[in-house]
């Protein structure tokens, strides 16, 4: 009976030690992504380097602080602007919640900062408002890059309606969270076979946790993903570069085959054996390919 006892606090002291731990990480991490970035007319961002302006609409589960990641693993050279999607941080859904609204957000930002044009870059859940963008704002966008984007055909790829109120309730609370960007760094340095690629995945998922800083615009992206009838891709006509890992389980390579096949004069990049992570597993690949098409473009 004793030793029940004693096993039962012990226990209940180890929680409470994990659980303060989970808090005093939460405030650190508010802290630091607040620390980064700056508000405009409402919309977070954050502004870096010199040069041909290059804006970062990044994916699920994270900000502006995901598109400073990429800026860096890819070795960008130019005007970086990384914001947060409506819902993600600091940026409040009623800055955009539709995609149209989104891409109108994002030229807004680009007038307050006094920028004409730039090449818009999206990863995964951006692309859906990196595509709009180029199709609404064509003289403001100097050319389009999709990075593991979403597509169009994704709506056809519809989860079982199980997996997302799964997905949901996980998402309801940042505890949980916090102990999946615990296990799941260590699981995802291992399922892409590379654990000298250790920091290179700590920098993108950065802001992962918590999940409460991007739970709205993640809930947004899925219902305008769900609600999604179809997009007149045909009508893109600024400079298309699509990168994708033909190992993609999370937005299929086939989603970006499709988009390619619809978007006139646009150039795919496959990526043998990448997943939905090659930010992180081949950025100088990547990132070479993205400067050669700037560079064509810029010529």
């Amino acid at each position: 009976m004793v030793k029940r006892l004693l096993a039962g606090l012990t226990g209940l002291t180890a929680m409470g030690v994990v659980y303060g731990r989970y808090r005093q990480e939460k405030a650190q991490a508010l802290l630091t992504l607040r620390a980064g970035s700056q508000l405009l007319n409402g919309v977070e961002f954050a502004m870096q380097g010199e040069g041909i302006p290059i804006l970062i609409l990044h994916g699920g589960f994270g900000g502006y602080e995901q598109g400073l990641a990429t800026a860096e693993l890819l070795g960008l050279d130019g005007r970086i602007i990384a914001l947060s999607r409506p819902g993600y941080r600091r940026t409040g859904l009623a800055n955009g919640r539709t995609l149209s609204e989104q891409a109108q957000m994002a030229c807004q930002l680009l007038d307050q900062l006094g920028i004409e044009s730039a090449y818009v870059l999206a990863i995964s859940a951006g692309g859906l408002s990196a595509l709009q963008f180029a199709l609404n704002h064509p003289d403001r966008c100097a050319g389009l890059i999709l990075l593991s984007a979403q597509g169009p055909a994704l709506t056809q790829m519809r989860p079982a309606a199980y997996w997302l109120w799964l997905m949901r309730l996980f998402m309801a609370f940042d505890f949980p969270v916090w102990v999946a960007f615990k296990m799941g760094m260590w699981a995802l340095i291992r399922l892409n076979g590379n654990q000298t690629q250790e920091g290179d995945f700590a920098k993108f998922w950065a802001g992962f946790f918590p999940g409460s800083d991007w739970r709205a615009g993640l809930l947004n992206d899925l219902d305008q993903l769900l609600g999604l009838t179809g997009m007149p891709l045909h009508n893109i006509r600024v400079p298309t570069l699509l990168i994708h890992g033909d190992q993609d389980t999370i937005v299929s390579y086939n989603v970006a085959v499709d988009t390619y096949g619809r978007i006139p004069h646009a150039h795919i990049v496959t990526i043998p054996g990448g997943t939905h992570l090659i930010v992180a597993t081949h950025g100088p690949e990547i990132g070479q390919a993205v400067a050669q098409f700037i560079k064509e473009k810029e010529m």
